[in-house]
């Protein structure tokens, strides 16, 4: 048996010591931004939010690095549960996407994510409200090719929803509808379709 002095065994335990704190620390950032229990957190267990708390946890997730599935899917559970009135994670997850134009930091599986949840509820019921068809709309501004997932939602949003969104305040829906006729006219050719079916359900033309 090698002879080790006392102060070599204490040196390798408070090495091990301290390797060990900051691996339970990275596994603790691991485990907060896995996609799948982040989802479970918004929208499957409705877990309670403070402040910074899903901004942290965006960031762990890594939402660049991480398939476009994945991203989708965090956006689409981000939006629902921006339409549940938690003001937390509208603060952290949708606000800073909207006034950025950056896909490196919020990229365009995430943004497409985020209309799809903002405009259903995870059971497929509509939640369309003037707010939320800007946001929704707003949020896929820096996307180059969203056209595809646009057309869908819109379809989508005209087959389970009343023209004219009778429920909604009517100030509201008259000041979308002017916002939609002047996107319309700005947005690319692949998108101004949908955006005028859209326009068309939001406010019909008189007979």
């Amino acid at each position: 048996m090698p002879d080790i002095r006392d102060e070599m065994v204490d040196l390798a335990l408070d090495g091990g010591l301290t390797w060990a704190r900051w691996a339970v620390r990275r596994l603790g950032l691991f485990s907060e931004g896995r996609p799948s229990m982040l989802i479970r957190d918004l929208v499957e267990q409705s877990a309670t939010f403070h402040s910074g708390d899903l901004r942290r946890r965006l960031e762990a997730a890594n939402l660049s690095a991480i398939e476009t599935h994945h991203q989708q899917e965090l956006g689409v559970a981000v939006g629902q549960r921006v339409m549940r009135q938690t003001f937390v994670v509208k603060w952290d997850g949708l606000d800073p996407c909207l006034e950025s134009d950056d896909l490196s930091v919020w990229p365009a599986g995430y943004r497409i994510g985020l209309l799809r949840g903002l405009w259903f509820a995870p059971d497929g019921h509509p939640t369309v409200t003037p707010r939320s068809i800007r946001d929704g709309l707003e949020v896929i501004d820096p996307v180059p090719d969203a056209a595809d997932a646009l057309h869908e939602q819109v379809a989508r949003v005209r087959e389970s929803t009343r023209p004219s969104l009778p429920d909604a305040d009517r100030e509201s829906v008259r000041e979308t509808a002017e916002w939609l006729r002047h996107r319309e006219s700005v947005r690319p050719a692949a998108e101004q379709a949908a955006l005028r079916e859209l326009l068309e359900h939001l406010a019909p033309p008189p007979f």
